[in-house]
């Protein structure tokens, strides 16, 4: 449901315990809204049009970091091994760059019809 176990991402870019971490800061944003238990498939819609885009691409980036981890060293093209590691470092440290720069945040309405923001693949707050 949360994590790994919902993910399926490899140790290769430390990233699974803040993936558990957002997916249950999401669920719990969405569940504490539901009234009534014909509510909980669109909960759970909800909460997959904010998490696995994100989460997969994470998934994506650890993969791709684990086969470049497992090569004989002598078949490694060091430019390009430096481009994928600061692409996919770019991209999984990318919340400090929206701090920084106070990019916009990603509204969202909920299956209850209530604004939530949503940064990160992370619940903020109720608009």
């Amino acid at each position: 449901m949360i994590g790994d176990a919902a993910h399926g991402t490899l140790s290769h870019s430390g990233n699974g315990a803040a993936q558990a971490i957002k997916d249950r800061s999401v669920l719990t944003g969405i569940f504490l809204r539901l009234t009534s238990l014909d509510e909980v498939e669109a909960a759970f819609k909800t909460y997959g049009l904010v998490r696995i885009p994100r989460s997969q691409k994470i998934v994506e980036i650890t993969r791709s970091f684990g086969r470049l981890y497992s090569r004989d060293p002598h078949e490694i093209v060091l430019d390009k091994m430096k481009a994928g590691m600061r692409e996919g470092g770019i991209y999984t440290a990318e919340w400090t760059w929206r701090l920084k720069s106070r990019a916009p945040l990603m509204p969202l309405r909920d299956s209850k019809g209530f604004n939530l923001m949503f940064e990160e693949g992370a619940l903020i707050s109720e608009v």
